[in-house]
């Protein structure tokens, strides 16, 4: 639609702190149009791009933009059919995140195995708030949180 065009034509690099694509239906292509046009964003402090089906294979496209951006404090990233593989690779690219103090990925399929792989992402001083509800977290999961 518009807004994808408008990402896909970008050439300057977006400067705003909020973003919310949430309901969308991006799916992957989405998330590469948005990816790209986020890619040297140094400004973002929330960004919303929950219930777009983006997957693991969307997510990817967002790397650049979680590695270098260190002012987000908020990312929802609910019902996106992320996996366990998606929240390692997102503790990685948030490591060194000295801000980001709400983290939101409910409804995806996250098991135990992506919270074992995220090690002390959830010590984070920053770190205020992690939703995980309506995932495949299990016993085991619930234990490491706890």
């Amino acid at each position: 639609g518009a807004i994808m065009e408008m990402f896909r034509q970008s050439e300057a690099p977006l400067v705003m702190e909020e973003l919310d694509l949430s309901d969308n239906m991006l799916g992957i292509n989405g998330a590469m149009s948005v990816g790209h046009a986020l890619r040297s964003n140094q400004s973002l402090q929330v960004f919303n791009i929950s219930s777009n089906s983006i997957g693991p294979t969307g997510f990817q496209h967002f790397q650049e933009f979680l590695r270098s951006n260190r002012k987000l404090e908020e990312l929802f990233l609910c019902d996106n059919d992320l996996d366990s593989s998606v929240v390692v690779l997102l503790a990685e690219l948030l490591e060194d995140q000295k801000r980001i103090r709400l983290l939101d990925l409910r409804s995806n399929s996250i098991g135990f195995e992506g919270l074992r792989g995220m090690g002390d992402f959830f010590l984070k001083k920053s770190l205020m708030e992690i939703n995980l509800s309506e995932n495949k977290i299990g016993s085991k999961g619930a234990a490491k949180l706890g």
